[in-house]
């Protein structure tokens, strides 16, 4: 991934070199400015990414559980995969 420095001293992430299309540009741009403003917000949003990783990576692990002795190897890395998301999820103490 390209990081450009700006002026602010901000690493931002070069979406030209990621070739992302145009829509997925606006909506990281819109996520980057959200998270510039809030910590909790980049956090949340942090979270519902991994999670979302992990519940795409259980769906591929139970595909390749139904041949284990052809899969292993993609079954052992799958589940390294989702066991080291895990360690990304951060908790939060919301105080109502």
């Amino acid at each position: 991934m390209a990081i450009n420095s700006l002026d602010h001293s901000a690493a931002l992430v070069d979406l030209v070199a990621m070739n992302l299309p145009v829509n997925s540009a606006r909506l990281f741009r819109k996520a980057e400015k959200l998270a510039a403003k809030n910590n909790m917000l980049a956090g949340v949003a942090g979270n519902a990414i991994t999670l979302f990783t992990m519940f795409v990576l259980k769906e591929i692990l139970v595909q390749q559980a139904l041949n284990p002795v052809a899969n292993i190897s993609n079954i052992i890395s799958i589940a390294n995969a989702i066991a080291n998301l895990n360690s990304e999820l951060s908790l939060y103490s919301i105080n109502t």
